[in-house]
């Protein structure tokens, strides 16, 4: 075990802090770590008739465009809210979707060698499409839907690199292969012994049916795998 001897924050913005423990190794040696410390994230997987809707927007850090699920955190002012209705409302933001169904998947690490931050992983379905309520930031964004083997083409030629996106269809594939996935202990999220799902009623303001895939305005485009209007920020 690493023991903390002394902990100091070094920075802060308004989205994370950085601090540097002096720690002690387990055979006594001395040492130093530098923590990332963000609050968690949600993240959805909106699911419809075998295919995944995804959300594309240039990431700084990195200086380029990829395909990821909708996700994000509360900002820094926010009052703090449960998993489900952050995934619900990034849902909702960068994609214009609303889902009958929320289904709670799990949790992952981002970054656990320098970064505290955990991930909620949702699949959504029973899906309703209104309009995104992106916000400024996210005015590029464009959101499409891909079947497993387009999934398939986008991670091999590197558009989909982001680890929780990776992870969370790891997840939603094991969700998928078993009938007996336990994740009641999952952070309090989930008490039902006998079921997976956080389901809710539709919001009343919220029609029941669902989108239709040959409408003009479902944002996929079949012929170009990078075309279509959509959100998404942490």
């Amino acid at each position: 075990m690493i023991r903390t001897v002394r902990s100091r924050e070094v920075y802060r913005n308004p989205w994370m802090t950085v601090r540097e423990d002096d720690i002690v190794h387990a055979d006594g040696t001395p040492g130093l770590y530098g923590v990332v410390d963000k609050p968690d994230y949600a993240l959805a997987i909106p699911r419809q008739d075998g295919r995944v809707h995804l959300v594309e927007q240039y990431r700084y850090p990195v200086g380029g465009r990829y395909w990821e699920f909708p996700q994000g955190s509360w900002p820094e002012d926010h009052e703090p809210a449960d998993p489900l209705g952050l995934a619900r409302a990034e849902l909702r933001e960068e994609t214009g979707l609303r889902a009958g169904r929320m289904t709670y998947l799990g949790r992952v690490h981002v970054a656990y060698g320098y970064a505290s931050q955990g991930c909620h992983v949702f699949l959504a379905e029973e899906l309703v499409q209104g309009r995104p309520e992106r916000e400024a930031t996210e005015a590029d964004m464009r959101q499409r839907w891909a079947d497993p083997g387009e999934w398939r083409d986008l991670v091999r030629a590197g558009r989909i690199t982001d680890a929780a996106t990776l992870a969370a269809h790891a997840l939603l594939d094991l969700y998928d292969r078993s009938d007996r996935y336990d994740r009641s202990d999952a952070h309090g999220l989930s008490d039902r012994s006998d079921a997976h799902d956080l389901s809710v009623p539709h919001d009343l303001s919220v029609p029941h049916d669902r989108p239709d895939p040959h409408d003009p305005h479902d944002p996929h485009d079949p012929h170009d795998p990078h075309d279509s209007e959509g959100k998404t920020r942490l």
